[in-house]
């Protein structure tokens, strides 16, 4: 049976990103407005872009000399690989975030409780440019669902 959850809130804490979720253990306790079963606050290492190293079709590094290294060659300090920039899907990645938690508070049996740290002190300053993405404020107070991972509970 999917659980519910909603992103209520998604601010910074220094370079971290901080997210509140409320969830539900039940599509019919979010449906009803019951309170939500648990409420916890994330502290995400997002950053929206990263870099690797340039690979070819076989899975060959590029080296700053401009020849590709097989994957079993070994690191060259005198001739590192050639980075790029590579966009993350930060959404999917709060998401993934939130439904690990998910399968975790399901697979021990996590009693209903408000996680919530009042000492936190969220801001809405922006440093790595999370909280001004159209796909992270378009995640925010939408009922979503995730399934559980039943992977070591009893049956």
């Amino acid at each position: 049976m999917p659980w519910v959850y909603r992103i209520t809130d998604v601010k910074t804490i220094g370079v971290g990103t901080y997210v509140k979720v409320s969830i539900w253990r039940t599509k019919a306790a979010a449906a009803r407005g019951d309170p939500p079963s648990i409420v916890n606050e994330h502290i995400m290492n997002l950053k929206p872009v990263r870099q690797r190293a340039v690979k070819d079709g076989r899975g060959y590094t590029l080296r700053q000399s401009g020849v590709y290294a097989s994957p079993r060659a070994p690191a060259d300090d005198a001739d590192p690989p050639v980075k790029e920039n590579v966009n993350v899907d930060v959404r999917a990645e709060i998401e993934a975030n939130v439904k690990r938690f998910i399968d975790r508070a399901h697979q021990r049996a996590l009693p209903d409780l408000d996680m919530s740290d009042p000492g936190l002190k969220p801001t809405a300053a922006d440093p790595r440019g999370i909280l001004a993405r159209p796909d992270v404020a378009a995640v925010k107070g939408k009922n979503l669902e995730h399934n559980p991972s039943t992977l070591g509970v009893a049956p």
